[in-house]
C-alpha cells in the first residue's frame, strides 16, 4: 500500500504557489519557519549530547487548536518548544522557549498568519524553559489555554496561561503542578475540556512524574475563569493514576460520558516502560471525593517474558455527526528483546485494537492486530480522529516519521476505519503527506529531555473544516474537511544543503471531498442551475501579500524557497483505493 502511494507522491509534479490559491483538491504544505536560524547548531552531529547540552531542534512537540469565535475571525493556533532565533518583534533570542503562532481562516487564501510569537520568556535549570506545551481552546473558542513544563531550579513543575487569539497574553504564567523531586507534567497530547462556557471552561488531562520522588503518573483537573478583572487559570484537583511510571506518555480523550476523560499510558519503571498498556476511566467532576477519581483500570495487553507493550496512541471513532462515541481505536508498540534487529531496546512492531468504552469496563473488541498501520518505523507513532473520503467515514489517523532525522525520512499516515459488524479495526488507506518528519535524530542531539523518550519528537494532527468549502473561488472550494498535520523535518535549502534543524509546516492533505458537492455560488451572481458549465473554473487572486496566507512563501523572511507546495497527485488527492471488506 504504502509503496504505491509514495510512488505517486514523488513522482507527481510539484507546483510552487505565486500569490493565488489552488482550486483543485491536492495536498498543501505551507511552511512556517524553515530550518535554519534555529540557535546553535553542533559541529557534529555523530556524538551523543547529555541533558545540559540542549540547544533547541528549531521547533518540536507541536499542537493546535481552533478557536471558532475569535475576535476578528476564527484562528487556528500552534504551539511548540522552539529555538528560532529570527522570529519578527520577539524580545526573546534565548534558546527553547514556547513558540506561538495563529493563522485566520480564510475562505479565499486558507490559512493567513496573524501571529508569531515567543510566550514564554523563562531563564530556567538546563534551557528548559517552554517543554512540550499543549493546546485548547476556552470561553467557547474565543481564547486559548496552554500548559508547559519549566524547570526553575532543577525541578520541571507543569505551569499554564491563557492566550488571546493572535497569542496575547492574557494571564502571567501559573504554576500547575509540582512534586518533590519528580519532573512534572508532560502531556502526550492536548488537555480535554470538559466544560465550556463564556465565562469558564474545565480541562482533564494527564502526564508522566519522571524523576527520583514518587516517579507517578498524574491526571489533573484545571479551571480556567474570566469576569470584569480579567482572566485566571488554576489547578482543581489531582489524581495518582498509574505508580509504576517512567515515560508512559499518557494520552487523554474525551467520552460521550458526561465529566469523564479516557486515559491509556505505558505501566512500568523502565525505560521504557515494560510492564503493558493499561487504560483508565477518570472522573473530572469538580466535587468527587478522591478515591472514586478512578472509575476502573483496565490492561490492553500485558508483558509476555521478554516481549513487552508500550506507548500507546489512541482516537476515538467518532459517530457521524462528529459528536463523541464509546469506540476508539488503540495503536501501540510491541517490543521483542529477543531479537533486536540492531535496536537497543529491541525490535518494534505497532499493534492496533479496537475497544469500546463504558462507565463500567473497557471492552477489547477484537484480537490485537500487526500491520494495520504500515510501513514506517514502527515506533513514536501519534494518532488523531476524523473523517476520510466522499462518505465522510470515522476513522483514526496514525502518523508515523522517521526516527533516523533522514531529509527523506517521509511522513505518512495510516487510516484506519471500524467495522461494527465484525467489531474489527479495518485498513483504509495510506498516505504520504510530507518528504520529511523528524521524530528522531536532530531532538535527540539538540531537542529536550526528559519530558519525552529519549528527547524523542512527536507528530499532530488534527481535522480542520474548510473555510473555503462552496464558495466561488474559494480556497479548495472543493474539500469540505482536512487532515492538518503540524509537521516538522528537516528540509532542503535551494542549494541542496540540509538545513540546521528542524522546519515547521502546516500541511492539509484533503480528506474529506463530498461526490456530489455543491457547485460554488457567488451570491452576488448565482449560478443557473440548469449551467453545467462552472461559473469560475480557475482560483481568484486574493491580491494579497503572499508571505503571509498559504498562497505565499515563508512569513519570516528567510525561506528556503517557498512556503506552500501543491503536490499533484494524477488523480484526485489521494481517495481512490478502497480494502474489500
Amino acid at each position: 500500500m504504502t509503496s504505491k502511494l509514495a510512488g505517486i507522491f514523488f513522482g507527481a509534479s510539484i507546483v510552487l504557489a505565486t500569490g493565488s490559491a489552488f482550486a483543485a483538491p491536492g495536498i498543501y504544505d505551507l511552511e512556517v519557519h524553515n530550518g535554519d536560524n534555529a540557535g546553535r547548531a553542533y559541529p557534529g552531529e555523530d556524538r551523543r549530547r547529555n541533558n545540559n547540552d540542549q540547544e533547541g531542534a528549531g521547533l518540536e512537540h507541536t499542537r493546535c487548536a481552533v478557536l471558532p469565535n475569535a475576535p476578528g475571525g476564527a484562528r487556528l493556533m500552534c504551539v511548540g518548544t522552539g529555538s528560532y532565533t529570527d522570529i519578527p518583534n520577539s524580545p526573546v533570542t534565548d534558546r527553547i522557549q514556547v513558540l506561538c503562532t495563529s493563522h485566520k481562516l480564510d475562505a479565499t487564501q486558507g490559512l493567513v498568519q496573524s501571529a508569531m510569537r515567543y510566550v514564554t520568556n523563562n531563564r530556567g535549570d538546563e534551557y528548559q524553559n517552554g517543554h512540550d506545551p499543549v493546546i485548547a481552546a476556552a470561553f467557547n473558542g474565543t481564547a486559548a489555554a496552554i500548559y508547559y513544563n519549566y524547570d526553575p531550579d532543577n525541578n520541571t513543575r507543569l505551569w499554564g496561561k491563557i492566550l488571546g487569539p493572535d497569542c496575547e497574553e492574557l494571564t502571567p504564567q501559573t504554576q500547575l503542578l509540582a512534586k518533590n523531586n519528580d519532573n512534572v507534567l508532560g502531556h502526550a497530547g492536548n488537555q480535554i475540556a470538559v466544560y465550556d462556557s463564556a465565562t469558564e471552561t474545565r480541562f482533564g488531562s494527564c502526564g508522566i512524574g519522571n524523576g527520583n520522588g514518587r516517579d507517578d503518573m498524574w491526571c489533573i483537573g484545571v479551571t480556567a475563569t474570566k469576569d470584569e478583572n480579567g482572566y485566571k487559570i488554576k489547578k482543581t484537583w489531582e489524581v495518582n493514576a498509574e505508580t509504576e511510571e517512567e515515560r508512559s506518555r499518557p494520552v487523554a480523550l474525551p467520552t460521550p460520558m458526561a465529566d469523564t476523560i479516557l486515559e491509556c499510558a505505558a505501566v512500568g519503571n523502565t525505560q521504557p516502560p515494560n510492564r503493558g498498556v493499561r487504560c483508565s476511566l477518570i472522573n473530572t467532576a469538580p466535587d468527587v471525593p478522591q478515591d472514586q477519581r478512578v472509575m476502573w483500570r483496565k490492561y490492553i495487553e500485558q508483558r509476555e517474558g521478554k516481549i513487552y507493550r508500550t506507548t500507546p496512541s489512541v482516537s476515538m471513532i467518532m459517530n457521524p455527526d462528529g459528536s463523541p462515541s464509546d469506540t476508539y481505536i488503540v495503536t501501540y508498540v510491541e517490543v521483542d528483546t529477543n531479537n533486536r534487529n540492531g535496536r537497543s531496546k529491541g525490535r518494534t512492531s505497532l499493534k492496533t485494537v479496537p475497544v469500546r468504552v463504558t462507565a463500567g469496563d473497557l471492552e477489547i473488541l477484537d484480537t490485537p492486530k500487526y500491520d494495520m498501520a504500515g510501513a514506517g518505523d514502527q515506533a513514536h507513532q501519534t494518532s488523531c480522529s476524523g473523517f476520510w473520503g466522499e462518505d465522510a467515514r470515522p476513522v483514526s489517523f496514525v502518523l508515523q516519521g522517521s526516527i533516523v532525522g533522514s531529509i527523506t525520512g517521509v511522513g505518512r499516515t495510516s487510516v484506519i476505519g471500524y467495522d461494527a459488524a465484525y467489531r474489527r479495526a479495518t485498513q483504509v488507506e495510506e498516505v504520504v503527506y510530507t518528504d520529511s518528519f523528524d521524530t528522531g535524530w536532530i531532538p535527540q542531539y539538540y531537542g529536550n529531555n526528559p519530558n519525552t523518550p529519549q528527547g524523542r519528537n512527536h507528530g499532530f494532527c488534527m481535522m480542520l473544516d474548510n473555510p473555503g468549502y462552496g464558495v466561488a473561488g474559494g480556497f479548495q472550494s472543493e474539500v469540505k474537511q482536512f487532515l492538518l498535520v503540524a509537521n516538522t523535518g528537516r528540509k532542503l535549502r535551494m542549494d541542496g544543503t540540509a538545513q540546521d534543524k528542524l522546519s515547521f509546516d502546516l500541511v492539509l492533505v484533503p480528506a474529506v471531498v463530498p461526490t456530489a458537492a455543491t457547485e460554488p455560488t457567488d451570491p452576488t451572481d448565482p449560478t443557473d442551475p440548469t449551467d453545467p458549465e462552472p461559473t469560475d473554473p480557475q482560483p481568484t487572486d486574493p491580491g494579497t501579500n503572499p508571505s503571509t496566507s498559504l498562497g505565499g512563501c515563508n512569513t519570516t523572511g528567510s525561506s528556503s524557497g517557498g512556503g506552500l507546495v501543491l503536490l499533484g497527485l494524477a488523480v484526485a488527492f489521494t481517495i481512490r483505493r478502497r480494502r474489500a471488506q
